[in-house]
């Protein structure tokens, strides 16, 4: 069965105009999403090049033998900071890599190296951004994801590695053996 086709002109030039219109709007809406989720994803990774070089100048401005007790307090929130090369593990990102990108232009003067570490359980590798800070010793920054968010909604990050640590971590507590919270990520 054939849909009909209007009559008159002006019917058809309507239905033309209409299916055209809905096209239009169709590729806009799809361009505006993409594009949300790019310039989502570059603000992201600017504000995690910016943490790094910050963090990079104040363990340059510390003596070498305090950087130890600091590293833990300046990767609090979203990295992790070790005074260490990558290790061989690691496999090297591409050179197109956005936080790459991001760190060339927060730290134009330094060398960086950024690989990624496959964890197991999850489905992206986690980006391990290695630099050296002024006197040559090394500095490796892994990121901290907490949450993800696909759509607007929250992706549960949880997986059976990650409920086995937090059991085992309630546990270990409550006899007394670590401190802290029972709260799982840290």
């Amino acid at each position: 069965m054939r849909l009909p086709w209007p009559r008159s002109l002006f019917a058809r030039m309507m239905l033309i105009w209409l299916v055209g219109i809905a096209v239009v709007l169709a590729v806009s809406f799809m361009l505006f999403v993409g594009e949300r989720e790019r310039v989502g994803r570059a603000a992201l990774f600017e504000g995690i090049a910016q943490e790094i070089a910050a963090a990079a100048d104040v363990l340059d401005k510390l003596p070498a033998d305090e950087r130890v007790r600091w590293i833990d307090e300046l990767g609090r929130r979203r990295l992790r900071l070790s005074l260490r090369p990558p290790g061989d593990h690691l496999r090297r990102l591409p050179q197109d890599h956005a936080l790459r990108g991001a760190l060339r232009q927060t730290m134009p003067e330094r060398a960086i190296v950024l690989c990624a570490h496959a964890r197991e359980g999850r489905r992206h590798p986690v980006p391990v951004a290695s630099l050296r800070l002024t006197d040559g010793s090394p500095l490796q920054v892994t990121t901290n994801v907490l949450a993800a968010f696909i759509q607007g909604r929250e992706i549960d990050l949880r997986n059976k590695q990650t409920a086995l640590r937090d059991k085992y971590r309630e546990k270990y507590r409550q006899l007394g053996i670590i401190e802290g919270e029972s709260e799982g990520g840290r």
